[in-house]
């Protein structure tokens, strides 16, 4: 190890810290794409006649409430 580099409480330099925390955007938009896989599956069944995926709808909604708020507010402050 290089004397000039920084070791933090876990014993990893500071440049490879960054890397280690998960970026808030990238969950964002995973979180945003697992939420449209799912509704096209329930959507897809719902146009067969399954009650089931019919009934989801209100979650559907409140979810994509909520993504839109979070992803509004990221972009707003650049995530």
């Amino acid at each position: 190890m290089k004397k000039n580099e920084i070791i933090t409480f876990l014993n990893i330099p500071e440049k490879n810290k960054e890397q280690l925390i998960p970026d808030k955007c990238d969950e964002k938009l995973n979180n945003y794409n697992n939420y449209v896989k799912e509704y096209l599956i329930h959507y897809k069944k719902s146009l067969k006649g399954n009650t089931i995926s019919l009934s989801k709808y209100p979650y559907f909604k409140m979810k994509s409430e909520s993504l839109s708020k979070k992803l509004n507010k990221g972009i707003k402050k650049r995530c």
